[in-house]
């Protein structure tokens, strides 16, 4: 006779939480010194932290603001790294690990959809037109190449990397110039194996500036069209916010293909034979760091199957699609089955 035990508590739980890491904080180390408001602090700017990340940047208004009392009862845990007490100041690094459920709980009550705050690296190629001299600027004197990646904001998601200088490049998109807003980039993007990019186009014109962009992110293709008036791409601050507004643009791109909708309520019903249990501790994994996996449980144990029924916030596609790239899954039946 055949007889399985299932220790949920050798699954990975770190599905359930969402963690912000490396909050610094410095305050003066002198009588009124309190290590509790220093925590409370920290709590506040990784929460903000959290929310710039799962948010997109037009629910960032309509979100209630957050004060201790909401944010602490969200909290699962925190530690407090590389303490020093320096010149009169104490300084910290907190990493706090938000509870995943109550989050998207406390932004769903507000009628908000959160999403999954999943990091990406990105193929990155601006191109600079200057309309008024006919002149194109991919890497010299492309004061956005320069400037892209100077400062660094752990509230994005997007990791942008950049193609090397490369004077096929250069003549390649040069000899399509009069047609770049159609040119699909396909012959230099392929050089690089990347089917994932951004292409910005920026166009100057006086003290005009229209910028387009072409946006492929998993596999969906989308064009972004923006102008601002009175640009002095001289200036610093002019390309500082230029560069930010734009980083923003795109993080909103990714962070919509990745919202969970906990309207969409998918139930599934998955089987593995019992026998195969390093297979089901891997898919136990799976469903406990899958964000769109809202709630599962074992249905029903035999010495030949395990089933589970699985509630999903996603289509049927989609599970497919992040679980079939790990597991053998047959769908022909009521039932699915991991092979």
């Amino acid at each position: 006779m055949f007889i399985y035990f299932i220790l949920f508590s050798t699954t990975d739980v770190l599905g359930k939480t969402y963690t912000v890491e490396n909050i610094e904080i410095t305050e003066p180390y002198n009588l009124s010194f309190d290590k509790e408001k220093v925590t409370d602090k920290a709590f506040i700017s990784a929460f903000k932290v959290l929310k710039s990340r799962i948010l997109i940047s037009g629910d960032h208004k309509k979100a209630k603001i957050s004060n201790l009392k909401n944010i602490k009862p969200m909290i699962d845990s925190f530690s407090i790294d590389d303490e020093t007490f320096i010149n009169n100041n104490y300084s910290a690094r907190f990493d706090v690990i938000f509870n995943k459920k109550k989050i998207i709980n406390y932004y769903n009550n507000q009628n908000i959809i959160t999403s999954i705050p999943k990091k990406k690296n990105i193929l990155f190629l601006p191109i600079l037109i200057d309309l008024n001299k006919n002149e194109l600027f991919i890497y010299k004197d492309n004061i956005f190449f320069e400037k892209w990646n100077n400062k660094i904001n752990q509230n994005f998601l997007l990791n942008y990397l950049f193609l090397t200088e490369d004077l096929d490049d250069i003549k390649l998109i040069q000899d399509n110039l009069d047609n770049i807003e159609n040119y699909n980039f396909k012959e230099l993007l392929n050089k690089y194996n990347s089917t994932e990019y951004i292409v910005c186009i920026i166009f100057k014109d006086q003290s005009n500036v229209k910028i387009l962009s072409k946006i492929n992110l998993s596999q969906q293709l989308s064009v972004s069209s923006l102008t601002f008036n009175d640009v002095r791409l001289g200036d610093d601050n002019t390309i500082d916010d230029l560069i930010y507004k734009l980083k923003i643009n795109y993080d909103d791109k990714w962070k919509i293909q990745n919202q969970i909708n906990t309207a969409i309520k998918l139930n599934l019903t998955v089987s593995i034979k019992s026998d195969k249990l390093k297979k089901i501790k891997l898919f136990e994994k799976k469903l406990y760091n899958t964000d769109l996996v809202h709630n599962f449980e074992i249905f029903k144990i035999s010495s030949f199957n395990t089933i589970y029924k699985i509630v999903y916030n996603g289509t049927p596609n989609k599970f497919i699609n992040s679980f079939g790239k790990i597991f053998d899954l047959d769908i022909s039946k009521e039932i699915w089955e991991i092979k």
